[in-house]
């Protein structure tokens, strides 16, 4: 429980010190993406949930178009939000 606490503690630290505490995250990643002169012209998320991934994705990868796939119909009006307000080059499709 100790180690739990001081983890998170030391993650929210870091986080707004803007210390890169994991060079695993996706931010990470995506910027060593970035940084490699790959050039990303489709994103597709696989259980995108309400597209937080696929956002985040979309700042390293701004002309990428974004087909998020869901199945679970909860997350359909955070989703149709989204591609209002992404526009054309957001898409989202349900597996029922």
């Amino acid at each position: 429980m100790r180690d739990t606490l001081l983890s998170t503690l030391l993650g929210w630290i870091y986080s707004h010190m803007g210390i890169i505490r994991n060079a695993l995250s996706l931010h990470t990643a995506l910027k060593r993406c970035t940084g490699r002169g790959l050039q990303v012209r489709t994103i597709i998320d696989v259980g995108a949930s309400d597209g937080r991934w696929s956002l985040a994705a979309r700042k390293f990868f701004p002309h990428a178009r974004c087909l998020l796939i869901e199945a679970q119909e909860s997350h359909k009006k955070t989703l149709r939000s989204e591609e209002r307000r992404v526009g054309k080059e957001c898409r989202s499709r349900w597996l029922t």
